[in-house]
């Protein structure tokens, strides 16, 4: 068995979270193939296909041919986010929006033999729209990779850190009170890490900037090093949002960092997050958090992690659908 694996330079922790690394684990000979320059006898090898949020007609193209190239070729999408419902102020919002592109998405489903989605909402939503059997695979965190790190005292001032792109901008102004006064509030030492540095600076002054490293063993280190005491993860209700998965807040904690998210996202209703309903209650949370840090929320979704998001115990569903095909 040989599993090929289609990788976007552009995209290296979705890959290494999803595709490259967790099924390089599970024992078959795997070889990752550039979408952008695909060569026909690295295709011919592969017994599986495996292509990663696959859209547009190149990529619906390269996945027909595949199929073409001797019988018994099976393919699997890997679907992590919700092309069909990205928000206009996204920056991706222009190319996705397009009827053909939207049309690409389906019919890159439809060619598969399996579909591994990130979040049962992903599920739910795309099975209305193709027939192609699927399964839920969380992403998880490989513990050979990352280390658990202990909660700790908090720091003084407070350190609270958001990280995420540009693409997240429109989410950050949900909680624009707050910003506005925390970053004005002694006591707190608030860190964005991701967005670009005229972003910072500009809406949110007094903030400190935090290079995105896009070598995903280095941002995790670099979370690390951060020692953070809080994270927050502020989101619009979308459907876009709403099939996100909880990687945000599996960071955070992999840290010993309290995650806190708001109110009404499914994937974060787990032991070790806690939630806010609004920008008063989100300061209230920050507030408390300058006498006490919450070791039983954090030590519970480190449990919680290791039972039910570790890679090790999330990578026996992907063998089975390997085995299946």
């Amino acid at each position: 068995m040989k599993i090929g694996i289609l990788s976007n330079a552009a995209s290296p922790a979705t890959d290494t979270l999803r595709t490259v690394h967790p099924f390089s684990l599970l024992g078959h000979e795997t070889i990752v193939i550039d979408p952008n320059n695909p060569k026909w006898y690295d295709l011919l090898q592969c017994n599986v296909l495996v292509a990663s949020r696959p859209n547009g007609t190149v990529i619906c193209g390269l996945l027909s041919e595949f199929k073409r190239t001797k019988q018994g070729k099976r393919i699997i999408v890997d679907m992590d986010d919700n092309l069909h419902e990205l928000d206009p102020s996204n920056p991706s919002f222009p190319h996705f929006n397009r009827p053909d592109v939207k049309e690409s998405v389906i019919a890159c489903m439809n060619l598969a033999d399996h579909i591994i989605f990130s979040t049962k909402a992903l599920q739910d939503y795309y099975t209305k729209l193709t027939v192609t059997p699927s399964t839920v695979v969380p992403n998880a965190v490989d513990f050979n990779i990352t280390q658990m790190m202990e909660p700790r005292p908090v720091n003084k001032p407070v350190r609270v850190l958001w990280r995420g792109s540009e693409h997240h901008k429109k989410d950050l102004e949900t909680i624009r009170p707050f910003w506005d006064w925390i970053l004005k509030e002694p006591g707190y030492e608030v860190l964005f890490m991701g967005l670009p540095p005229h972003d910072v600076y500009t809406y949110f002054p007094g903030a400190k900037c935090v290079t995105w490293n896009p070598s995903p063993f280095a941002f995790w280190e670099k979370q690390a090093a951060l020692k953070a005491d809080v994270g927050i993860f502020p989101l619009c209700d979308t459907l876009f949002n709403l099939g996100k998965s909880d990687i945000f807040a599996q960071e955070m904690t992999r840290c010993g960092v309290l995650p806190v998210v708001p109110i009404g996202f499914p994937e974060f209703s787990h032991a070790g997050v806690k939630h806010y309903a609004d920008s008063a209650h989100l300061i209230k949370i920050m507030q408390a958090m300058r006498n006490r840090q919450e070791y039983g929320i954090i030590e519970a979704g480190q449990k919680w992690l290791r039972e039910h998001r570790s890679l090790d115990v999330v990578n026996v569903a992907r063998g089975k659908i390997i085995e299946v095909l």
